[in-house]
């Protein structure tokens, strides 16, 4: 995921999942699909069943349903990770703190609190 992304599914992010799902889940992919195999059933037997679209409702809706929800559980995923890749050049860095390099600087620890100087 790069920055454009994840400020595109920051503010997807902000409707919550349930709403996530049911708009681009049930009503987006549902009726998409329901409407496209009606017409397609149209055009094809110049009859139409009101009973078939009932079953295209319900059954791609359920379909958009998971679809979404895998959607979200995947950007939700890479969202976590591009924001944990990217946190240490937030930080400028300067360096200080969580450095592995074996320096005996004190600076913050995750916590914001200074660390103690090892003697």
């Amino acid at each position: 995921m790069n920055e454009i992304k994840a400020a595109a599914w920051g503010k997807t992010r902000q409707m919550g999942k349930a709403k996530f799902v049911m708009i681009r889940g049930v009503l987006l992919w549902g009726i998409t699909l329901a409407a496209l195999f009606t017409a397609i059933e149209l055009f094809s037997q110049r009859s139409l069943q009101s009973s078939w679209l009932t079953v295209r409702l319900l059954v791609f809706g359920i379909v958009g349903f998971f679809a979404a929800n895998f959607q979200w559980d995947g950007n939700e995923r890479k969202y976590a990770a591009f924001q944990q890749n990217s946190a240490p050049s937030k930080s400028g860095g300067s360096g200080t703190g969580n450095s592995k390099s074996g320096s005996k600087h004190a600076g913050p620890s995750r916590t914001g609190k200074p660390k103690a100087r090892r003697k």
